[in-house]
């Protein structure tokens, strides 16, 4: 199966906005989401919401606005596992793992250092965050620092994750 992102865009931002519709909350806002992908090894899209009183309970006051801890995966509230609702996913799986595994062959990568397939499934994701920044997250009650992240790796820092996407829609307005 090849890869087709377009399509691929449409389902995450689908699948997206019916978790986000479906979501309990005590209508208290969000600080922040984060959508967290594994690119390789079980592939899968979730994303990530919290809010400032769970980060209270998460994190001790001193670390709480430092952006390494206000912006860790372990510490969001909601998990909305957005791939595992899609039919097809484990087709789509199978065809990132490929493809990837063929980056690898090739050794082929994207001028941020990730490999081809990786990147394109990191830039979808960011294509599905502005969609939804725009819409569904858009309506959601949201703290005025509010911020989304795009995170390839459990382990990366949370302040890349924002960055990441903040330098995503920069290079789109061009």
């Amino acid at each position: 199966m090849a890869i087709d992102w377009a399509w691929l865009e449409e389902l995450l931002v689908k699948h997206s906005e019916q978790a986000l519709g479906k979501l309990k909350h005590k209508g208290k806002p969000f600080y922040a989401a984060m959508f967290a992908i594994e690119p390789f090894d079980g592939v899968f899209v979730q994303l990530l919401l919290s809010t400032p009183e769970h980060l209270a309970k998460e994190v001790d006051a001193k670390n709480r606005t430092k952006p390494h801890y206000k912006y860790m995966l372990s510490v969001f509230e909601h998990t909305l596992r957005v791939s595992k609702a899609i039919e097809q996913w484990s087709e789509i799986d199978d065809a990132i793992v490929e493809a990837t595994e063929a980056d690898m062959e090739d050794d082929k990568t994207d001028k941020e250092g990730q490999w081809a397939t990786t990147g394109r499934l990191i830039e979808c994701v960011c294509r599905v965050a502005t969609r939804l920044e725009n819409g569904a997250l858009g309506k959601l009650p949201r703290t005025p620092d509010f911020a989304i992240g795009v995170s390839p790796d459990a382990s990366e820092p949370g302040d890349m994750s924002i960055d990441r996407y903040v330098k995503f829609k920069k290079r789109k307005k061009r």
